[in-house]
């Protein structure tokens, strides 16, 4: 079998039409179905010729056979190979339910966790109110509190499946997925994104800086995965001038903001330490 595995079709296709065509000239036809029991019973072809033409038909027979079987191997390796993928597929399938099951486990997790935080602030301000006699104007943790309460946890979770990326410089008609995806392909990273420019429209004559884009991707787990591995890009030769950030609520971005300004401060005034923002608080190293 292995000797035949690298026979290439279209020769012995080849090999087989010349055998046919020479055969039926010994007889002066033209095609296969002007043939009958008859054509060869004549005076004129001898043995030997016939001999030949036996023997060639065996050969080309047999490497067809030899052919058909290396096919049949390829064909059940290949079916070995679908049967595989198909449990690959399977696999990642379960990992992904599961990821975006406990997806919507957090979620609910984080709601209930509001609302009771929102329930025991409210009896407080209740039970304050009723110590120092004040009447209550309000109903205690009313549907427009509780609506809100859920609106922000889900605003929250929203946001946790979003990235920032600034400095990614703008073009005329650009496909911004397929241009975000580059970038996260430079930290070796290939999700699924919708993205889509922040802050009005692009003009090539305005004099403005290269708006931010945001970016969403399946789940929180990628963003933590592209977040962790952004400051590659540091050393990109492309991308170096890009950077990669949360998505901030205003709040947030207000925290971060007075947080760099003190990191600002810190390395001015204290040189000798190195110091950087990690989970929302400032630290502070000695240098090695």
């Amino acid at each position: 079998m292995e000797k035949y595995k690298y026979l290439k079709f279209d020769q012995l296709e080849d090999d087989a039409s010349v055998f046919v065509k020479h055969t039926l000239g010994l007889v002066n036809l033209q095609s296969i179905g002007a043939l009958s029991n008859t054509n060869y019973d004549v005076p004129k072809l001898k043995k030997s010729s016939l001999s030949s033409v036996l023997v060639e038909a065996l050969r080309i027979i047999h490497r067809q056979n030899n052919y058909i079987e290396s096919l049949e191997g390829q064909a059940q390796k290949l079916k070995s190979e679908v049967i595989v993928n198909q449990g690959a597929v399977i696999d990642l399938q379960k990992v992904m339910l599961e990821a975006n099951r406990q997806q919507l486990t957090d979620l609910q997790a984080n709601v209930v966790a509001s609302v009771e935080d929102t329930v025991k602030n409210e009896m407080k301000l209740y039970s304050d109110a009723a110590k120092t006699g004040t009447k209550n104007s309000g109903v205690l943790l009313d549907k427009k509190t509780l609506t809100s309460v859920v609106h922000d946890v889900v605003s929250e979770e929203d946001r946790s499946r979003n990235i920032m990326i600034f400095g990614l410089t703008e073009q005329d008609n650009e496909q911004i997925n397929d241009r975000v995806s580059q970038v996260l392909l430079e930290l070796g990273e290939k999700p699924k994104v919708e993205s889509t420019r922040i802050g009005g429209t692009h003009s090539k004559d305005a004099k403005t800086s290269t708006r931010p884009v945001k970016v969403t991707v399946s789940n929180s787990t990628i963003v933590r995965q592209i977040l962790s591995a952004a400051r590659a890009l540091r050393n990109s030769e492309h991308y170096k001038g890009v950077f990669i950030s949360p998505d901030r609520s205003i709040e947030q971005r207000s925290q971060h903001k007075e947080l760099v300004l003190e990191l600002k401060r810190r390395m001015e005034d204290d040189p000798d330490k190195k110091h950087y923002i990690k989970g929302g608080q400032l630290c502070s190293v000695d240098k090695k």
